[in-house]
């Protein structure tokens, strides 16, 4: 039993940090000088994922 406890605590662990949102504000310089800026959120892999699009679609995020 107290080999079992710290594997469950860090699974635990693991899912809580899995789960918590993250966001980047994202900006791209548009053609005619100006700027835009969105915010995106998402947790887990997708917000690795979703972040790839945005900077592979030529937007800088921080």
């Amino acid at each position: 039993m107290k080999k079992l406890f710290p594997l469950l605590a860090l699974a635990f662990g693991v899912m809580v940090l899995a789960s918590c949102e993250r966001c980047k504000t994202c900006s791209i310089t548009n053609t005619d000088g100006t700027t835009t800026e969105e915010e995106f959120c998402s947790s887990g892999p997708a917000f690795n994922e979703g972040l790839d699009r945005y900077e592979d679609n030529g937007w800088s995020c921080k």
